[in-house]
């Protein structure tokens, strides 16, 4: 199953209506995620971002991965490697990257 890493500024395209195109983009990947379509991943460091967001937003981002299915993972330096895959040209069959 292909694995997608979403990271934060992802996630906050959720509610942005300012950005619909990549706010309709972030909800089909994550309707896909799921669905059980694809793999979602994010890190322990995404979720503390979300939360550093400001109070009223981060009470909605917060629990976006949960209600999603995307798995959350420890900050360790497996999941530190996905974001270095999803910044490079070419990123393997079983690794995409969700970025806006």
């Amino acid at each position: 199953m292909t694995k997608v890493y979403v990271e934060a500024s992802s996630f906050g395209y959720y509610y942005d209506d300012r950005a619909p195109r990549e706010r309709d983009a972030i909800r089909q990947l994550l309707a896909r995620i799921g669905k059980g379509d694809l793999e979602g991943i994010t890190s322990e460091t995404t979720i503390e971002e979300l939360r550093a967001a400001p109070p009223a937003l981060a009470a909605r981002l917060v629990p976006l991965p949960e209600i999603t299915k995307v798995r959350v993972v420890a900050a360790s330096e497996g999941a530190l490697r996905l974001p270095r895959v999803c910044g490079s040209q070419h990123p393997s069959r079983e690794e995409a990257c969700a970025t806006t």
